[in-house]
């Protein structure tokens, strides 16, 4: 200890060299090149290394020795248990290891004599799929109706069905354009039967379209049904109406075809019904009375969807009103016919002006009146 109290340095990496001996030195460790510093909290001593990794090695030996001798899943030829158990002790249904189990023991066995009966009862039970079936793979081998549009009408039975399949015949029938022709031969192909021409007599020239077809009527001529179709066309001209004939015929698969060129026809004959009516009394004096509330009535039906007035209608009363189609124009005089104390029926024409057309129209309506209170309230509105 130096005269001062204080301990000198244990170790001073740059000594004065005057004073060697005054302290003692100790040489700097260096690791050697390729070795590991030790850390803080590396304590293990080193004889403990070579242990951890043989132990490593041992358990990996041990677990391929494993996996080896287990088989891969364990119910190979090898498996110990099967060879302990003795010959009788067997369970009776099992199989060595290198026999395929039998089918039945996997599967229900089939009965062969009840499979055809199942399918029999299967196409029993819906006939009329099997013929539509039938019906489109036929169409599909013929090319005749790629789009499958006209299958169901071609095999259902029945007027309706033949109207059906009229309606559409001709309005492909009244589709033509001469920039086009293959496409009214493509789509007539789908009704016409073998040997009648694929135009139907149509020059090539010209074009037209069918805005509109409906059935008017049919009726039997021997084997035949003739539909009558009502078309809207547009041409060179406005939209005009034709009336058509078409001619068909049903085979023994129950399809229709077009047996014959169509013909136009006039326009049905309208009927001669009896529409007048008997003479009815009427009641003046009502009629003056609620005469000033048609304007106000028949304005809120013009521009309502559903129509109340005050002092007009009844409080309940459900009248669906135009929602402003047409405008009123004017109110004709309203009849009131005479008829019990309570209930009353009321006719009126009625003019409206539509702003579309610049044009007026009168029509004629029905208005039923109800009494409540001494006076007459409009219940409903309909047409004449």
């Amino acid at each position: 200890m130096s005269a001062t109290g204080t301990r000198p340095p244990l170790f001073d990496p740059d000594p004065d060299d005057g004073d060697i001996g005054s302290a003692p030195r100790f040489p700097l460790q260096r690791t050697p090149r390729g070795g590991r510093r030790r850390g803080k909290g590396d304590s293990s001593p080193a004889w403990v290394r070579p242990f951890i990794f043989g132990g490593l090695v041992l358990i990996a030996i041990l677990s391929l020795a494993s996996i080896l001798t287990s088989g891969g899943d364990g119910a190979g030829a090898d498996d110990p248990s099967a060879d302990a158990l003795p010959a009788d002790a067997q369970p009776a249904d099992a199989q060595p290891a290198d026999e395929p189990a039998p089918a039945d023991d996997v599967a229900v066995e089939a009965d062969p004599a009840a499979a055809p009966d199942r399918a029999d009862e299967q196409v029993a039970e819906d006939p009329v799929a099997e013929d539509l079936a039938a019906a489109a793979a036929a169409d599909d081998a013929s090319g005749s109706d790629p789009d499958g549009a006209i299958a169901d009408a071609a095999t259902s039975t029945g007027r309706p069905h033949a109207e059906a399949f009229a309606v559409q015949f001709a309005h492909d029938y009244l589709n033509f354009d001469a920039a086009a022709p293959e496409v009214r031969e493509r789509e007539l192909a789908a009704y016409l039967a073998p040997g009648l021409d694929p135009q139907l007599g149509w020059d090539g020239q010209g074009s037209q379209l069918a805005v509109l077809t409906v059935p008017v009527a049919s009726r039997a001529e021997g084997e035949r049904t003739v539909v009558t179709v009502a078309a809207q066309v547009t041409g060179r001209d406005a939209p005009r109406w034709v009336h058509l004939d078409v001619p068909l015929v049903q085979d023994g698969d129950g399809r229709w075809a077009v047996v014959a060129p169509p013909a136009f026809v006039p326009r049905p004959q309208a009927g001669s019904p009896s529409v007048g009516g008997d003479d009815v009394a009427l009641d003046a004096e009502i009629g003056e009375q609620l005469q000033p509330r048609m304007t106000q009535l028949f304005t809120a039906y013009a521009s309502q969807q559903a129509v109340e007035v005050d002092g007009v209608t009844v409080d309940d009363a459900a009248i669906r009103g135009l929602g402003g189609q047409v405008e009123l124009a004017e109110v004709g005089t309203l009849e009131v016919e005479a008829g019990d104390a309570d209930r009353r029926t009321a006719r009126i024409t009625v003019s409206w002006a539509d702003e579309v057309t610049a044009s007026t129209l009168s029509q004629a309506y029905v208005l039923t009146l109800v009494g409540q209170g001494g006076d007459w309230l409009v219940e409903s509105i309909a047409a004449s």
